[in-house]
């Protein structure tokens, strides 16, 4: 009788063969085995942390530090920001504004859905200043088109969404009426970001063809150099 554990006793009984110590077929499958099950776990732990990581940095949007005052407003914020302010790694303070508030989804297919998330607000021009060392892009194309033109186009195409419509913002019950209300603050914040970060608007009635044309034009004169280097010339 065997003092070896069931478990191990089984393995060796299937590893290691009667004629031959070491089986290539044995060997082979062992370490497939090994490297698929390692290869699914080091997938996992890293889709996991990327996950994980993208949600906290660039969706929860969550600071380095916060100073609250739980169930109430904070008292003297002002000295608090000057005092965090102080240390010369941090680059900026804000004071913010968190509550939970109640949301109901209104799909226009199926049942709708309650949660209550939680709500975070901060100063507008805060946080201007506080992104303003992000890298601007060199070249800024707005493709400016008006509303009715914009309808005729969704109609000859596909039809209206319901989200592009803003039929959850509640514009109105007819969903025509809310995507022209909708469109038009979207239209109205595209042209005041047009003027203020210098954006080249590109007329949007046209063709698909000379707007591309266009487009490639604008970007190959602004690829090419100002001034061309000059030839070199053949001494003798």
């Amino acid at each position: 009788m065997s003092r070896l554990p069931f478990e191990l006793l089984l393995a060796l009984r299937y590893l290691r063969p009667k004629r031959t110590f070491v089986s290539i077929i044995t060997l082979i499958s062992v370490i497939g085995v090994m490297l698929g099950v390692a290869v699914l776990i080091i997938v996992i732990s890293v889709m996991s942390g990327f996950d994980r990581q993208l949600r906290e940095k660039l969706l929860g949007f969550n600071a380095h530090l916060r100073v609250i005052q739980p169930g109430e407003l904070l008292a003297h914020r002002e000295e608090a920001m000057a005092r965090v302010m102080a240390n010369p790694r941090v680059k900026g303070v804000a004071p913010f504004v968190q509550g939970k508030v109640m949301l109901e989804t209104q799909p226009p297919v199926g049942s709708s859905v309650v949660d209550a998330p939680v709500v975070r607000g901060v100063d507008p021009q805060w946080l201007r200043s506080l992104y303003g060392f992000a890298i601007a892009p060199h070249l800024v194309f707005y493709l400016k088109i008006d509303v009715d033109t914009l309808i005729g186009r969704i109609l000859e195409s596909r039809g209206m969404d319901f989200w592009e419509s803003g039929m959850d913002l509640k514009h109105g019950d007819d969903i025509y009426d809310s995507f022209r209300a909708y469109q038009q603050k979207l239209l109205r914040e595209y042209a005041s970001m047009a003027d203020e970060f210098h954006f080249r608007v590109l007329a949007a009635r046209r063709s698909v063809d000379r707007i591309q044309d266009e487009l490639r034009k604008q970007v190959e004169n602004f690829l090419e150099p100002s001034e061309k280097p000059a030839e070199p010339a053949l001494a003798r």
